[in-house]
């Protein structure tokens, strides 16, 4: 799995060597082909050339604007899915003939693809490059983009930090909230990656590390975690290692986020300087 994170970064790379101006560059599609790469190639053996990709980006616009409309209807999420899933186009393309066919199939190899994702990589693999982890999470922090966690259901009587909750309670956990406004991280609204870091500089800060959670806890935590770590350590340090990345001019940078079901980042050009070597 590790590999194919590799392979898709370098095709990245590749990519964005090609952009002959780079005063002004938006790395919402290439970003999105290279996550979206790694997942196809492993789990489909194909994957989209960059220049080619408009496939891939019509069905990440239409989701995102049924995630969009999700929000601003005043009904639930799964009373609003059927009147806006027209909207995604391989719904119309998948007859019902086909989807008999096929679902069973797909969600058996997606399983045991997952499974076999999940096996080969754990966290304690990951290099020790201090550092750099620490502004990966203090970038999942910072720029989280679940305001909410999956809903729960008390199956029994229980008590969190000495309040009670009774049993057939609908529990919502905010993980938005947890990130920003937890007293562990002093002065949240700052980008300060050292909040993971010991003193000197080289130790992480276990308590601010147990504490994050954009990928949430327990039992119900996303089934992707350990590949998206991956993701995340391999395209951000990629990236960083051949690029000085800045605001390009006359475009100051936008951090408020556009408000769904999900905090979607605005899209805005960025200037890629290449660093020698």
């Amino acid at each position: 799995m590790e590999q194919q994170v590799l392979l898709s970064a370098q095709e990245l790379l590749a990519h964005l060597e090609s952009i002959k101006n780079k005063d002004e560059v938006c790395l919402r599609t290439p970003i999105q082909v290279f996550v979206a790469n790694i997942i196809n190639q492993t789990l489909f053996g194909f994957s989209y050339k960059y220049d080619k990709c408009e496939r891939l980006m019509s069905v990440v616009d239409e989701i995102t604007e049924v995630f969009k409309e999700l929000k601003a209807s005043k009904l639930t999420l799964i009373g609003q899915a059927f009147p806006a899933i027209y909207r995604l186009p391989f719904v119309g393309y998948m007859a019902k003939d086909r989807i008999h066919n096929m679902l069973s199939g797909t969600r058996r190899l997606i399983i045991e693809d997952c499974e076999r994702a999940l096996k080969s990589y754990s966290p304690d693999q990951e290099p020790e490059c201090l550092v750099q982890a620490a502004a990966i999470n203090e970038l999942q922090r910072r720029a989280n983009i679940v305001q909410q966690n999956a809903t729960h259901r008390t199956v029994k009587e229980t008590s969190v930090g000495g309040f009670k909750i009774p049993a057939d309670t609908l529990v919502l956990g905010d993980i938005h909230h947890v990130l920003g406004y937890s007293p562990i991280y002093k002065d949240a609204h700052e980008f300060r990656p050292e909040r993971f870091l010991m003193d000197d500089g080289i130790t992480a800060n276990t308590e601010a590390v147990e504490q994050l959670c954009p990928f949430s806890i327990g039992k119900r935590q996303c089934a992707g975690e350990a590949l998206a770590r991956v993701e995340l350590f391999i395209g951000v340090v990629t990236l960083l290692q051949h690029y000085k990345i800045e605001p390009a001019k006359a475009h100051p940078i936008d951090l408020e986020p556009i408000p769904a079901v999900a905090l979607f980042p605005k899209e805005q050009p960025l200037r890629l300087v290449p660093l020698t070597h």
